[in-house]
């Protein structure tokens, strides 16, 4: 027997209300919608069937009409649909099961309608729950046309909200005030929320990889970075631009920028089929190094920084990650495949080779991290290698990152929403 749950929501204690709903990603691509307490139940010899709550008389009122399990089955192109109620009955006394999807049901049975004594008898099968997880996301990898709709529709409200944020960033503007104008734009191009938390980040915050934008006021000549995307049907877009504010650079942000602009416009051209992830993450690192050396950043030889992973100071995270249903999407790594723990593989979210059908992000960036340049064991082991005093001149940028969603097509690539400005606007 096979079973993957949706999940069910958290309530928020001390409240009658619960933290925001997000289904299961594999239940959304095998449904195509989601709702809580969804399960799919599969036994060998019958089709899949739907499990789903059925709406009371008072939820009606309070939150609107929902379909019944028959009808929302039979819209996915299921054959059977059936009240959550009688999953107990389903699923007592399986003597395998193959389990993907969300864990809450292993860990809160009863909010299934699951007496404990009935999950906890199961013999939850390693292998068979494997193999289920790899079909599943084997077939989430390759986006079909349905998915890719869905993927350029968002792309295109990214790139409407980033051009309305750019248009309004102007001196006296806080962050948090433009990532308003930015996510009110995403919603008027026809974006359903957005696919994470909104990165805005202005000025020396820029060197924030994953911030969230506060009341820091933009001040000409400050950088702008903005990393945001809208989700559309479940999936999401994932863009990132870094700007100038009031149309003036210093000749260091013009420097940086045109570095990772260069190297980024580079690595794009490589994306094709059963071309490595690692390849690109490695293209990028050396097209880095080489603009690191040029910016008198770094010293010596670029093979020999690029072995002792000295660029890792100024561009420490991984060249992108594969995108759909979530942002940083499954599939990075095959079954059994190990992590480096080399400093600039470590956080490469992707490694593996590429096919017709994936989508991923390709995002260089270089940042002048507090937290980097003022570690003393950095400065120690990177002294040789590292202008350290030559940094300080470039404390004020801040970080520059670009970000596109490059779709593997048969012959090469395409770049969805490849028209969004990339300049520094100066």
């Amino acid at each position: 027997m096979s079973i993957v749950p949706a999940g069910v929501p958290i309530p928020v204690e001390g409240t009658d209300a619960s933290y925001r709903f997000r289904g299961h990603d594999h239940v959304r691509h095998l449904l195509g919608e989601v709702h809580p307490g969804d399960v799919l139940v599969h036994v060998p010899g019958e089709p899949w069937c739907l499990y789903a709550p059925v709406p009371g008389a008072d939820d009606a009122v309070w939150h609107g009409p929902t379909p019944r399990p028959e009808e929302r089955a039979e819209r996915a192109g299921l054959t059977l649909g059936r009240p959550l109620d009688e999953l107990a009955h389903r699923v007592e006394g399986a003597p395998a099961v193959a389990y993907a999807g969300a864990r809450d049901l292993l860990e809160r049975p009863g909010a299934y309608g699951l007496h404990p004594e009935i999950v906890g008898n199961w013999r939850i099968d390693a292998d068979a729950s494997a193999e289920l997880e790899d079909r599943i996301v084997g077939s989430r990898l390759v986006k079909d046309d349905v998915a890719l709709d869905a993927m350029r529709r968002a792309v295109a409200a990214s790139a409407a909200g980033h051009r309305a944020a750019r248009a309004a960033a102007r001196a006296g503007r806080t962050e948090r005030q433009i990532a308003r104008v930015l996510e009110h734009a995403f919603d008027d191009a026809g974006g359903e929320g957005t696919a994470y938390p909104s990165i805005v980040l202005a000025g020396r915050r820029s060197q924030i990889l994953h911030g969230g934008p506060d009341d820091t006021e933009m001040q000409d000549g400050d950088l702008v970075l903005i990393d945001a995307g809208a989700e559309i049907d479940g999936y999401d877009a994932d863009i990132t631009r870094t700007f100038a504010v009031g149309g003036v650079a210093s000749p260091e942000t013009r420097a940086v920028h045109d570095v990772v602009r260069r190297v980024q416009a580079a690595v794009v051209r490589l994306v094709a089929p059963d071309v490595s992830t690692r390849m690109l993450h490695e293209a990028a690192s050396r097209g880095l190094a080489e603009g690191l050396v040029e910016l008198g950043l770094l010293r010596g030889r670029v093979d020999d920084l690029l072995a002792a992973d000295a660029q890792t100071v100024f561009f420490p995270h991984g060249i992108g990650h594969f995108l759909g249903l979530a942002t940083h999407d499954v599939g990075g790594y095959l079954r059994g495949a190990q992590r480096s723990s080399r400093p600039s593989l470590k956080y490469l979210r992707a490694d593996r080779t590429l096919q017709p059908g994936m989508v991923m992000t390709i995002e260089p960036g270089l940042y002048f991290i507090d937290a980097l340049l003022d570690d003393p064991d950095v400065r120690s082991e990177r002294r040789a290698q590292v202008d350290f005093e030559r940094a300080e001149a470039f404390r004020h940028v801040g970080g520059v990152r670009i970000e596109d969603d490059v779709l593997v097509t048969p012959t090469g690539h395409e770049v969805l929403g490849a028209d969004l400005e990339r300049d520094l606007g100066v």
